[in-house]
């Protein structure tokens, strides 16, 4: 068996200790100050201010050295003592699939109770269509809902999205549907007997699908437009950035998929760019580490 795996950099900002640029260098866009920046250098040194200049970090030092950099133009932002942090990297992450359907989720990243998830698909519901799926792929785990974690059923689903079928994949190992989702997916009282689909002690389905189940059922799902894969993925981009992720290693690399990763890289110079490490189940630990980092052909 042979594994492709991608690593794409997002608006990566490299901290570093040195000194403060030259002053005849072009005067910083954004100063931050009064704070803690946590350069992670080989001192893991901090420093009280940053200056950037466009997506690039060009000083870190004290409030005093970075201050000299500054123009009447400059933005200053004071920290008031708050951290800064480089960007965060997730080594493993399905990104590229993430972004052909992020647009379209109902995130609930961060939703810390049953009721508010609940919520936010009954809002969801009320500005698509009687008939559309109503979904998400991850991103959550169902014992992040502090007022009730227990599994979801089809009944309770009904109740809030009664119109449209649901699916709901927590994490990367069980999914919830409601009767209109088991229908879709052609799931009933009889069939299919398979022990993936969860059912109570009438033999009814509950609407819980275990992983050995669900992720034949993500294909059924909708489709988007490659146009509309484009604006997804560029949202979901700008979401994870403003998480704090910068950098993404990413298991199984489409090549339409990371062919749009390398056109932003060429049409906006940016920081980002796809490299690729392949591995085979039968490789020695040798060959396997020869193989790793091999830039994908730009």
């Amino acid at each position: 068996m042979r594994r492709t795996h991608c690593y794409i950099a997002v608006l990566a900002l490299a901290l570093g200790a040195g000194s403060v640029v030259p002053a005849q260098q072009p005067a910083p866009d954004v100063i931050l100050s009064n704070g803690k920046i946590i350069t992670v250098d080989e001192r893991f040194s901090l420093a009280q201010a940053v200056a950037i200049r466009g997506d690039r970090i060009v000083a870190v030092g004290s409030d005093a050295e970075v201050a000299k950099l500054a123009t009447p133009a400059t933005r200053r932002i004071d920290l008031r003592g708050r951290a800064v942090i480089p960007g965060l990297i997730d080594n493993h992450m399905h990104l590229t699939r993430a972004g052909t359907t992020w647009q379209w989720e109902v995130r609930w990243d961060g939703i810390g109770s049953r009721a508010a998830a609940l919520e936010k698909l009954r809002a969801r519901a009320k500005t698509v269509q009687p008939g559309e799926w109503i979904y998400n792929l991850g991103g959550w785990a169902i014992e992040q809902f502090a007022d009730d974690p227990r599994p979801f059923t089809r009944e309770e689903l009904d109740k809030v999205v009664p119109n449209n079928p649901v699916f709901l994949q927590a994490s990367y190992y069980e999914a919830y549907l409601n009767s209109r989702g088991l229908q879709a997916m052609g799931i009933d009282d009889k069939t299919p007997t398979n022990d993936w689909v969860v059912r109570d002690s009438s033999g009814h389905p509950t609407g819980r699908i275990t992983e050995a189940g669900f992720r034949g059922m993500v294909g059924k799902l909708p489709q988007a437009a490659p146009a509309a894969v484009e604006a997804s993925t560029l949202g979901m981009i700008r979401d994870l950035n403003r998480a704090g992720l910068t950098a993404f290693g990413v298991a199984g690399c489409d090549a339409d998929l990371i062919g749009l990763y390398k056109k932003w890289q060429r049409k906006t110079n940016s920081t980002f760019g796809p490299t690729a490490s392949t591995a085979s189940a039968s490789a020695t630990p040798r060959n396997r580490s020869r193989r790793r980092s091999r830039a994908l052909p730009r």
